[in-house]
């Protein structure tokens, strides 16, 4: 099991939704969910807007090193083609 990222732990101590936390941030949900189970990391504009949003809690400068978990392959792609 992958450790949690530090935005899983922040929107976990502040008791935050991923919606509230999008919404209140100006990242779509559903790339915010990406970054919170660790299988993206952000570009520097949407670092920098979780920067601000959690008050530095998670600095934009977390994500040089941060290295996402592979990402789960689609069945479709694992279909060769004829």
């Amino acid at each position: 099991m992958a450790l949690p990222t530090k935005l899983a732990q922040y929107l976990t101590a502040h008791d935050e939704t991923n919606a509230a936390f999008s919404r209140r941030c100006g990242i779509r949900r559903e790339v915010l969910g990406h970054y919170v189970n660790g299988d993206r990391r952000p570009g520097l504009e949407n670092a920098v807007r979780i920067e601000k949003a959690t008050g530095g809690e998670v600095p934009h400068t977390y994500w040089v090193t941060f290295v996402p978990r592979k990402p789960r392959r689609r069945a479709a792609s694992l279909r060769r083609s004829a």
